[in-house]
């Protein structure tokens, strides 16, 4: 009997260590993500950066897609909790564009800001850290951002633009 109790005590101590080896923590996102010729950076208090992945990088190498997800600059990924220990971490930034920038008209025109919302989907796989950034462009937003593009020579952008980063895990 105290054969099988160790057994199973094994077994289990065995399998509570395998989940969590697929969890990941807060504190293990922190670091340089890449993906295309986009670096994002995510700090120890929850700052998000995304730009392109070095000075090589112009506006003229980048998709439409990455100019999107770079024109936002800066997100804030809330709750932060650098104890966190789940098998996914979702954060979603807010964030105010204003739409009336950059007017050909030549006539100043009073800001109008419209909320843009982007999803940060966080998973850690084996050897690396896997971010998806996503975001569904409202109307006004991806307007503005197409004329943008437009002047570049680039293709327009669709309502939805997803991009996916990864970061090493360092051992």
């Amino acid at each position: 009997m105290k054969k099988i109790l160790k057994a199973a005590l094994v077994l289990m101590a065995l399998a509570l260590m395998s989940v969590a080896c697929t969890k990941a923590k807060t504190i293990g996102i922190v670091g340089n993500y890449y993906g295309g010729n986009l670096k994002m950076q995510v700090s120890s208090d929850g700052a998000a950066y995304i730009s392109p992945k070095d000075d090589s990088i112009t506006q003229e190498n980048i998709t439409s897609e990455e100019y999107a997800m770079s024109y936002f600059g800066q997100y804030n990924l809330m709750p932060w909790d650098l104890t966190a220990e789940k098998t996914t971490l979702s954060y979603t930034s807010k964030r105010q564009i204003n739409v009336n920038q950059g007017s050909s008209s030549g006539t100043p025109q009073e800001p109008k800001y419209v909320d843009v919302e982007v999803k940060f989907d966080f998973t850690k796989e084996k050897e690396n850290y896997k971010c998806v950034v996503s975001t569904s462009l409202p109307e006004e937003v991806k307007t503005l951002l197409n004329t943008q593009l437009a002047s570049m020579n680039k293709t327009a952008v669709g309502n939805d633009i997803k991009i996916e980063l990864t970061k090493p895990i360092s051992k």
